[in-house]
């Protein structure tokens, strides 16, 4: 059920954005969005689906090469969409500064860089922890 509705979820979003145009924000946030899409298909594709077989046939059927590129792609995968969210999210937090420090004549500009920063350091620890 997860690898379906995975696979089912991430190619309406492709499909969406890319041959509709049906997601209506920024084209750098649709961009970071369909390359998050593909890194979640990726690692659907190439670690979940063969651990699943796996686990089914009760031992490793899929080969020595399928072995390898399974267990390196966990890691670029996951590095990849943590640091995709992060763009993400500095996208959205330069759009909050903008609009703050127009509200706020420039007086709420340090809270959103201290917030940024955090949020960006966060993710460095995190992808670089392994």
């Amino acid at each position: 059920f997860v690898i379906l509705s995975s696979l089912i979820g991430d190619t309406l979003i492709l499909y969406a954005s890319l041959w509709k145009n049906a997601i209506k924000v920024h084209p750098i946030i649709v961009t970071i969005i369909q390359h998050i899409a593909v890194s979640d298909m990726a690692t659907t594709i190439l670690t979940v689906l063969p651990r699943f077989i796996s686990l089914v046939t009760n031992s490793w059927v899929l080969g020595d090469a399928l072995c390898y590129i399974t267990t390196y792609s966990i890691y670029v995968s996951f590095h990849a969409g943590t640091t995709l969210i992060a763009a993400l999210t500095a996208s959205k937090v330069a759009d909050t500064f903008i609009v703050v420090d127009k509200q706020q004549n420039g007086q709420g500009r340090r809270h959103i860089l201290s917030a940024a920063s955090s949020g960006f350091i966060l993710s460095f620890i995190q992808c670089y922890s392994s």
